[in-house]
């Protein structure tokens, strides 16, 4: 690698080396320029030496992460985490943190604060506040009342022997329908109009047979 050339006139900034080196002969100062020459290629040389060193590691680094799963992201989320304990553990934050307490204990100590406090708690205690409540409560207890009871009506009306009944004929309904149309397919003796309207007949006798259950509902006392 080839040295950049000094000045013969000034190798150096600092006045005692200037010094130092005009007072030597001609011969001396021309040493001294190849000495100072083959310094400067030699830390050349090292510089470029442990660029190509570091660019090593860090590929061999990365290769690691990867192989560790580090991603970019865990690197970035870590750093954060680490940039804001950082930050709670110092002491301009304690001081904000303090401030603010300050600021909220100055705020509820105030007499407006405290008057627009008791004034609340004062409303709470009223007749007309309490008679609020206990009609909202009372309300939330019958809705709920009415309809754990209109469950139970619907789940013993479907399970009364009436329902099952009905459900027997129309299932009877349903199964001399299908017969009545297969049949009319492979020997061409029924029409369909004429299956649908005995199904529609055995249906109206099955519902004037069995009248369907009542449920009575429970008016909230």
């Amino acid at each position: 690698m080839k040295a950049t050339e000094m000045p013969a006139t000034s190798p150096s900034a600092d006045s005692g080396v200037v010094d130092a080196f005009s007072a030597l002969s001609p011969e001396e100062q021309e040493r001294q320029r190849e000495e100072w020459k083959q310094d400067l290629a030699r830390i050349e040389e090292d510089i470029v030496l442990m660029r190509e060193t570091l660019s090593a590691k860090i590929k061999e680094a990365q290769e690691l992460k990867h192989k560790l799963g580090i991603t970019m992201w865990s690197e970035f989320t870590d750093d954060v985490n680490q940039g804001l304990k950082n930050v709670r553990e110092s002491q301009a934050y304690h001081k904000v943190t303090d401030t603010i307490s300050e600021i909220q204990h100055a705020v509820t100590e105030a007499p407006l604060y405290q008057a627009v406090a008791g004034k609340l708690e004062q409303a709470q205690h009223t007749p007309a506040y309490q008679r609020t409540e206990a009609a909202l409560k009372t309300t939330t207890e019958k809705a709920s009342g009415l309809l754990a009871g209109l469950g139970a009506k619907l789940t013993e009306a479907r399970d009364s022997p009436t329902v099952k009944s009905l459900e027997e004929r129309v299932g009877t309904m349903v199964t001399t329908v299908k017969s009545k149309v297969t049949s009319s397919r492979s020997n061409s003796t029924q029409s369909f109009d004429e299956a649908l309207k005995e199904a529609e007949a055995a249906k109206r006798q099955a519902e004037s047979a069995a009248p369907p259950p009542t449920v009575t509902e429970k008016t909230p006392q």
